[in-house]
């Protein structure tokens, strides 16, 4: 039963439901309609009621008063903003873990060649053959460094040109041009720190 009514000598109480939101106007209008019925004494008369309920926004629970009565139908919806909040949230993440991983893929690869070049004595043979260890290992460097470049400018690129639309956020305040700095700060930090871990391996395959 959505409304209904208890009619005595003294007063009118009205019945509704309490999880259909419909039926708190519905008992209203029915209650208001038999007074002017029996005021007018016309059995046609009545009123017409349209209800048109606010979105209800999800609260946290600290916003909700001990006092306040809780409705399940709080819960059951959210609104069209706060879902595109989290949408844009979700999406934003996603983008920074995968271009993350794309930097440790990358910036991974580098540490093979080290390797091999120490264990297969080919780094000694240049030390015997005159070449000097500031020039052997800024050329590596230099050459790793333009290496990591290019899969930072590839992903820049697709940024720039088919995810604009998507991400609104790389278009504004020069976003791409502070990743694309980032990126290097990255080339620039973590060439050196795989130099450095590659005396911890005794073979490119393990």
């Amino acid at each position: 039963m959505i409304s209904g009514a208890a009619v005595s000598a003294d007063n009118i109480i009205g019945y509704f439901h309490i999880h259909a939101i419909h039926s708190i106007p519905i008992t209203i209008n029915l209650i208001g309609s038999a007074l002017l019925r029996a005021a007018s004494g016309d059995p046609s008369a009545g009123i017409q009621v349209s209800h048109e309920p606010l979105e209800i926004i999800r609260r946290s629970s600290d916003s909700l008063s001990n006092d306040e009565p809780s409705d399940p139908m709080k819960n059951r919806r959210c609104s069209s903003r706060e879902e595109e909040f989290f949408n844009k949230v979700l999406s934003y993440l996603f983008l920074g873990t995968f271009i993350g991983m794309l930097f440790w893929f990358t910036s991974g690869c580098l540490i093979i060649l080290a390797i091999k070049e120490r264990v297969s004595n080919a780094k000694h043979l240049q030390f015997i053959s005159g070449a000097h260890f500031f020039v052997f290992w800024m050329s590596n460097f230099l050459v790793d460094f333009l290496l990591l470049c290019i899969p930072f400018l590839i992903i820049l690129t697709v940024i720039a040109t088919t995810m604009t639309d998507y991400f609104p956020a790389f278009t504004t305040s020069g976003a791409l041009v502070h990743l694309g700095i980032l990126s290097m700060f990255y080339a620039w930090a973590s060439i050196p720190w795989i130099y450095l871990l590659s005396f911890c391996f005794k073979s490119p395959s393990k």
